[in-house]
């Protein structure tokens, strides 16, 4: 009993100096981030003369953030509501301490730390599995609006598609074509003997109906078009003027390059800032506006979430 109880103290001493380690972080990284920006001058200036319209559409860009991170919580009550029944706060809890913990991590993949300890501890290892799914409803929808709307935008600006691109893009649609089939396969394949033996302890995937799996995708689609008008309204508020079928083609073809660029937090303020620049820039000759846009929703839309759910990974006892 006593190895028993040494071993339960070392591991929660572990994931109490994990959890202080993970706030101290992110809090580090952001003040990282304010302090070598290099362009406060014009940043500062521009929010100075921006209009009472303007200011308007910094409004909507803060006031949609609640409302993504509500269809990220919905989706992710969904996904794990086979194993466990959890309410729409924990969910809430668990999404926004997921930003924290995916902070050390390519592409943000130990999110799914954040999100299992709300669930109970004999399903967490479920909840692994639960959140490679969560990521892959975003990836598809990200390559399902993003792919024709890159096409479109290379066959516009360029002429013609290189070589090189050409084979991404046929790359990029046989992954979404193989992803397709995998994930509304699932159920058939959680019931394989190969899954029982290795992922049974998830076996409960074989519930998902295919309402099921369209309602996720129907929540990350939601929460696409809420993160895309976000990045258009801050455009909107730093004055660079695009018109709506212009975003339709340069927001989802940035995003998609974002997706599968392997990045770590630490640089992808930057990488989004970029991406920003290279595809709206074909637009807009506002390349500041359109790199302060570009930080900007990071801020708001990483940054945010990401110290909020640092304060609820310390919080969480166990």
């Amino acid at each position: 009993m006593s190895n028993s109880s040494e071993k339960h103290t070392s591991v929660t001493v572990l994931w109490s100096a994990l959890k202080w380690l993970i706030m101290l972080a992110s809090y580090g990284y952001l003040t990282y981030v304010l302090l070598t920006f290099e362009k406060y001058d014009e940043f500062f200036f521009s929010i100075k003369q921006a209009s009472f319209l303007q200011l308007s559409w910094l409004l909507v860009v803060l006031a949609l953030l609640p409302l993504n991170l509500f269809f990220e919580s919905a989706k992710w009550k969904l996904i794990v509501s086979k194993t466990e029944i959890i309410n729409l706060k924990i969910a809430f809890k668990a999404v926004l301490a997921g930003f924290s913990s995916g902070f050390f991590t390519p592409n943000r993949t130990g999110e799914f730390l954040g999100r299992i300890i709300f669930l109970q501890k004999t399903n967490r290892k479920a909840g692994v599995v639960y959140s490679v799914i969560n990521s892959l409803t975003q990836n598809l929808i990200l390559v399902l609006c993003g792919l024709p709307a890159a096409v479109i935008y290379f066959i516009i600006v360029n002429k013609d598609i290189s070589p090189g691109m050409e084979m991404y893009f046929y790359a990029i649609a046989a992954i979404l074509i193989a992803l397709l089939f995998f994930y509304f396969a699932l159920p058939a394949l959680a019931k394989t003997k190969l899954w029982k033996r290795y992922l049974s302890f998830s076996s409960d995937i074989t519930q998902y109906s295919r309402n099921d799996l369209a309602q996720i995708l129907s929540f990350s689609l939601a929460r696409y078009a809420i993160f895309s008008f976000q990045l258009y309204a801050m455009l909107q508020f730093f004055g660079v003027g695009i018109e709506v079928w212009q975003a339709l083609l340069v927001i989802p073809a940035n995003y998609l390059f974002v997706t599968f660029t392997p990045s770590l937090a630490f640089s992808e303020a930057a990488i989004r800032s970029s991406y920003a620049v290279f595809f709206i820039s074909a637009v807009s000759t506002q390349t500041a506006g359109i790199a302060f846009a570009g930080i900007s929703i990071w801020l708001i839309n990483f940054g945010i979430p990401m110290l909020a759910g640092a304060i609820m990974l310390v919080n969480k006892k166990d």
